[in-house]
């Protein structure tokens, strides 16, 4: 619509500006786009009292506003293939404008509708800066990677807890304790991906006699083990980290 809309622009001028104006998302970097659209989201939020500024519809709007270039110049050069008198012929012979659009106008343009799409589609699936500053807690499938592949071991740290590597080999199953009277044996990680993608279970046991053995076996097991600290995370391999 927004193509069809442009080629029937009579001067020169006005669709020149237009044209610009559409491909301003196209000409900028990611980055500049994204920071602008969240202060714009974030702005408008705070006008209309929403609760929450960044959401699906926001990211909704960024995606069609970085999209809507490339839908829009796949679009136009088969605008311009198609005669011009065809519509009309159409409308001589009894169809009205918006039957003359769909019959006529629409299969001429649909391998660049097509084309847009696809492109579009394909922008949309791969973006990850404007999504990331204009998500709030909505999260797109590259931001779902991302969070997947995150450590939190320096927040950790930073917040004063203690974190230790086992260096003897890999354990998967998880133990916690609190207090000597609660305790929980499972496969469930203290990470994203565990709490919120994987469907893992555990073990729960309060007051139980057991409880003084998996304290035993976890001070055992904490003799093989090294504290992970900013050094230890510092000197990390980028593809380890």
């Amino acid at each position: 619509a927004a193509a069809v809309g442009i080629m029937a622009l009579r001067k020169k001028i006005t669709k020149s500006i237009v044209m610009t104006t559409t491909n301003i998302p196209m000409m900028n970097a990611d980055i500049v786009t994204g920071i602008s659209l969240m202060l714009l989201f974030i702005f408008f939020g705070k006008i209309i009292g929403a609760r929450e500024s960044l959401g699906f519809v926001t990211v909704l709007i960024a995606h069609i506003t970085f999209n809507l270039p490339y839908v829009i110049l796949s679009v136009i050069p088969k605008l311009k293939q198609t005669d011009s008198h065809l519509p009309e012929a159409a409308l001589d012979l009894g169809c009205t404008p918006l039957q003359a659009f769909f019959k006529v106008v629409l299969p001429s343009i649909s391998t660049g509708i097509a084309t847009g799409f696809i492109m579009a589609f394909t922008l949309s699936l791969d973006d990850f800066v404007i999504s990331y500053f204009t998500c709030g807690h909505y999260q797109t499938l590259p931001i779902v990677i991302f969070n997947m592949t995150k450590s939190f071991y320096k927040r950790f740290i930073d917040a004063g807890v203690k974190i230790y590597e086992y260096e003897s080999g890999f354990i998967h199953a998880k133990t916690y304790l609190s207090d000597d009277k609660y305790a929980i044996i499972g496969t469930i990680n203290l990470d994203y991906r565990s709490l919120y993608h994987h469907f893992e279970c555990a073990a729960y046991m309060y007051d139980a006699e057991c409880i003084d053995d998996i304290e035993l076996d976890f001070q055992n097991t904490l003799k093989k083990c090294s504290k992970v600290t900013y050094d230890t995370i510092k000197n990390e391999k980028l593809i380890v980290k």
